[in-house]
């Protein structure tokens, strides 16, 4: 997994094979990636790498990261349900996320027609945003809490996010309680890395 923010640009994330290749989904949104990128760095955030890809702090919150998917690019506000947003350029990764809201653009064009609201959420999450750390989301009733393990992963991967989001609730509840089972961080991490393929299919443990 990629642990600099600079390579991120240049050779992806590093969590499949196709990172440092020309088929790695970065090299897709090159100019869009540097563009928000700039627009995040003019405003004083620390750019570092968080889950293989950048994440930006602002006096040692972690407030916004970006990522690259197939069809889209995303920049995502960790803990920004409570933004004003007044563009309705903020959507839920999924229909069940709690806190964390993204942008998604698929074109360079619709990128620079949002600069000016863009820049507005990001001194906006700034400046008013209470200190962020990550805690214990508050689950859908009758859903168990999501262990931290699993919190970082899906917001270091909005596109597995919306995937899990989708399932129905008794397939995330399975996953959810065999996730939290394990006692080791270790053990908790390589459950949910071997629940993605599934995870993207829209099954649940037991499907086949």
């Amino acid at each position: 997994m990629t642990k600099d923010a600079s390579l991120f640009f240049m050779e992806g994330c590093g969590r499949c094979s196709k990172g440092g290749t020309s088929e790695c989904k970065v090299h897709r949104w090159t100019k869009e990636l540097a563009l928000l990128r700039r627009w995040i760095l003019t405003l004083d955030f620390k750019e570092e790498c968080k889950w293989g890809v950048p994440c930006y702090t602002y006096q040692g919150r972690n407030l916004v990261m970006l990522s690259a998917l197939k069809d889209y690019v995303v920049l995502s506000f960790l803990e920004g349900s409570s933004l004003n947003n007044p563009s309705g350029l903020l959507q839920k990764a999924g229909p069940n996320s709690v806190r964390d809201r993204i942008i998604r653009w698929n074109s360079m064009q619709a990128l620079q027609d949002s600069e000016s609201h863009v820049i507005s959420l990001l001194k906006q999450h700034q400046f008013n945003n209470p200190k962020s750390t990550i805690g214990v989301v508050p689950s859908p009733e009758g859903t168990p809490e999501y262990p931290l393990e699993l919190q970082v992963f899906l917001k270091a991967n909005p596109d597995i996010a919306q995937a899990f989001e989708a399932l129905t609730p008794g397939r995330r509840r399975g996953y959810l309680l065999h996730i939290a089972g394990a006692s080791q961080a270790a053990t908790r991490l390589r459950r949910i890395q071997t629940a993605v393929p599934k995870i993207l299919a829209g099954k649940g443990m037991q499907d086949l």
